[in-house]
């Protein structure tokens, strides 16, 4: 099973007011792209209301740290009220962003099913190789930040 060392907790930015959904899609995807992420959409839905429309979607983006190591970026949009403006691609409503990161660490179960090994890598991780998980922390701590900070521009929010 894949372990997960959680980097950045859930960070939410909240916005109402008028969205291009087609540009901010491109910041996102754009984003991962440059730094080397594969990003998926991998929830989308949406409903109709009196109120306006509703969709939620989340995007996973992963990318290859090492052999048996990789970040893991999610970042989520819910959106309430949406009304169409003249404007192609642009809604009036209120938008919330979500990001949060984790690292996966043998996400492809080379030592699930040797539990002797699986103890002999926890030990060597933790005391041996402690320097470089820290630094992939801090590297997947600054990507999240920076995308976080992209999406908050976007918004015309001020920076972290």
């Amino acid at each position: 099973m894949t372990e997960v060392d959680y980097v950045v907790y859930p960070m939410s930015l909240n916005y109402s007011g008028v969205v291009n959904l087609q540009e901010l899609y491109n910041l996102i995807r754009v984003w991962f792209s440059e730094k080397g992420f594969f990003a998926m959409e991998k929830e989308s839905e949406g409903s109709e209301e009196e109120s306006g429309d509703n969709f939620s979607t989340k995007f996973q983006a992963s990318k290859k740290v090492e052999e048996y190591t990789k970040y893991v970026i999610e970042l989520s949009i819910k959106a309430k009220s949406l009304k169409e403006t003249s404007e192609q691609y642009s809604y009036r409503g209120e938008f919330e962003v979500s990001v949060e990161s984790y690292l996966e660490k043998d996400y492809e179960d080379r030592y699930e099913n040797r539990p002797l090994l699986k103890i002999f890598k926890g030990f060597f991780e933790k005391f041996v190789e402690k320097s470089r998980f820290n630094r992939y922390e801090n590297e997947l701590k600054d990507s999240t930040n920076a995308l976080y900070n992209e999406v908050k521009a976007f918004f015309n929010i001020s920076k972290l």
